[in-house]
């Protein structure tokens, strides 16, 4: 029988990884990352004192947005499957430029593979980057107006002494009865006294935002006092940050190759993407709101950065490092950090360049020497974990002697929502599955239930419970726990609870356990018989057994500092 043209032809599909390359694509990316840094690190050294440099998002190391490290890892990929004997006819990209490149590369190897582009048009992509731009022109002008006209307390009249700034993020429904619901410093006003809170001012960044009018009418009537940007900048300074389009084209770049590879390709399509960034201009309007706050000579005590040490952080960090330099500015990473996240690593060049806080702050003392991987230079301490104080809670519930529970945290990206449910359905209907196994599936507080269940219609959902609790209350009753590379994973083990990882087939795996946490509590999976092999591994395990219950109480001291009265005042700069 003569197999079909797509049986016989050998295809890599860079959209999409099969098990294989997907494994290979993850343990490049780990072996790579020095050398990836030191690149960067080379190739902007005469853009080291421009504002603008800095709040490009491939130049943070922003793997989230930029797609330049993920892209790079392809193209070793490509070379290390040649190097050991593995040729493909046919290889799928989703990048114009990285087509490009691969296709040169394969005529230098006379390879007769055809590479193809399966994404989207580029006169789409041109009409796309315009739309963006012009999204954010529109942002900006109405976040202005809305400001101008909720005028109430403007321009901060009521401020007085030294206060402490502590930048934040705000999403359309934190405000309930003139209370602000803080889910980056939950209860940090539970340690502190009536007087001390009249210093404490949040400065937001909006997330999810669309009516300015009715969140800054909500801000204004806040209990909590807040500094909003936008009563302190300036119309130029908002053309300032709209002009950034015209002035990265000025940049001196340095060396453009990267493990043999000539991947200024690579490098042109991250600037043409951040052309309409909104970080990337966000970030120049945080640099000139420092400046503002120091023409208004607003006194500061301490001022803290939400630092994933993105485009708007450096913004934000610079200004404050160069129009404040004699106060303190600490970063504060608030959540378990991920092992391709690079931009949470600072650099010497960070360092040296001064677009990072003077201290950096974790949420325990297991993170200090992880941050420092790619600078030894940094001061770290470790602070309160705010979001995590439930970590310490005694449990309400516990898991039934008679089933075994294995609760499906769901990402909130869509595409990974698919490709979740897919690998699940996968294992739910496999004849190894127990009967005694029970999926349980939490949502994630931005998706709705009955869209997802309306987004997989016909499919055999019925082997699935959807929950809507706590997610603390799930954790009490299950027995796994199965997601994506979520910040949930080690809260999950924390609590003494195996986790079970989903690597990301999609592009690289974002791993948020440290690489020294090598017990057996946790699994990374990359195929529906990898996710069953660990089921029955952990269900095979005595629930009388309190082994991983020992590592839960290691992993919380190491890396969960415990929020107290003496910690959040030391976090603040409070004597």
């Amino acid at each position: 029988m003569i197999k079909n043209l797509e049986e016989k032809e050998k295809i890599l599909n860079l959209i999409k990884l099969d098990e294989h390359n997907s494994r290979l694509i993850d343990e490049i990316a780990k072996n790579i990352q020095l050398d990836y840094i030191n690149f960067l690190s080379a190739l902007g050294s005469s853009n080291e004192r421009k504002v603008d440099w800095w709040v490009l998002n491939f130049v943070s190391r922003n793997t989230f947005i930029s797609n330049l490290f993920r892209n790079v890892c392809y193209l070793l990929l490509v070379k290390k499957n040649l190097e050991s004997g593995i040729t493909y006819d046919e290889i799928i990209v989703g990048s114009i430029y990285l087509k490009n490149l691969l296709r040169k590369f394969c005529q230098e190897n006379e390879l007769d593979t055809r590479v193809v582009y399966k994404g989207k048009k580029l006169l789409y992509l041109y009409f796309k980057r315009n739309y963006n731009y012009i999204k954010v022109l529109l942002n900006f002008f109405y976040r202005w107006f809305a400001s101008w006209i909720v005028n109430k307390d403007k321009k901060g009249s009521s401020l007085n002494g030294d206060i402490i700034l502590i930048d934040t993020f705000v999403h359309k429904n934190d405000f309930v009865d003139n209370i602000y619901k803080n889910h980056y410093y939950p209860r940090l006003f539970n340690y502190l006294n009536s007087e001390e809170k009249k210093y404490i001012y949040f400065v937001p960044e909006y997330y999810g935002v669309k009516n300015y009018v009715k969140l800054f009418i909500d801000i204004r009537n806040c209990k909590q006092k807040f500094l909003l940007k936008e009563d302190y900048l300036k119309l130029k300074d908002y053309f300032f940050a709209l002009l950034f389009p015209f002035r990265i084209k000025l940049f001196q770049l340095g060396k453009k190759s990267f493990k043999e590879f000539n991947i200024f390709p690579l490098i042109k399509e991250e600037i043409f993407n951040d052309c309409a960034s909104s970080s990337s201009m966000c970030g120049l309007l945080n640099y000139r709101f420092t400046e503002r706050l120091k023409d208004k000579n607003i006194k500061l005590k301490t001022i803290i950065n939400w630092f994933e040490n993105q485009a708007i952080d450096h913004g934000f960090n610079i200004g404050f490092r160069l129009f404040y330099p004699k106060t303190i500015l600490k970063g504060y990473l608030g959540f378990p950090a991920h092992n391709n996240y690079l931009s949470l690593y600072p650099t010497e060049q960070e360092v040296k360049a001064r677009v990072i806080p003077n201290e950096i702050n974790v949420i325990g003392k297991g993170y200090i020497n992880i941050i420092k991987k790619f600078s030894h230079n940094l001061t770290v301490e470790a602070a309160p974990a705010f979001r995590y104080i439930n970590i310490w809670r005694k449990m309400k519930y516990s898991p039934s002697k008679n089933f075994f529970s294995v609760l499906i945290a769901l990402p909130m990206l869509v595409d990974q929502l698919d490709e979740i449910i897919d690998l699940m359905l996968k294992v739910a209907e496999s004849n190894k599955i127990n009967k005694k196994y029970v999926f349980k599936i939490k949502v994630h507080p931005t998706q709705n239930i009955k869209f997802l269940k309306q987004r997989w219609k016909g499919r055999k959902l019925d082997k699935f419970k959807f929950i809507r609790r706590d997610f603390q209350e799930c954790l009490d009753e299950a027995d796994v726990l199965i997601t994506y590379a979520s910040s949930v994973c080690l809260e999950t083990i924390a609590r003494g609870i195996p986790v079970i990882v989903l690597a990301n087939r999609l592009g690289l795996t974002q791993l948020p356990i440290p690489e020294n946490l090598k017990q057996n509590i946790w699994k990374l999976c990359y195929t529906p018989e990898d996710i069953i092999k660990s089921i029955e591994y952990y269900a095979k395990i005595d629930k009388s057994d309190d082994h991983f219950k020992k590592i839960g109480h290691e992993v919380r001291k190491n890396f969960f500092e415990p929020v107290t009265k003496k910690s959040v005042r030391k976090f603040l700069g409070i004597q």
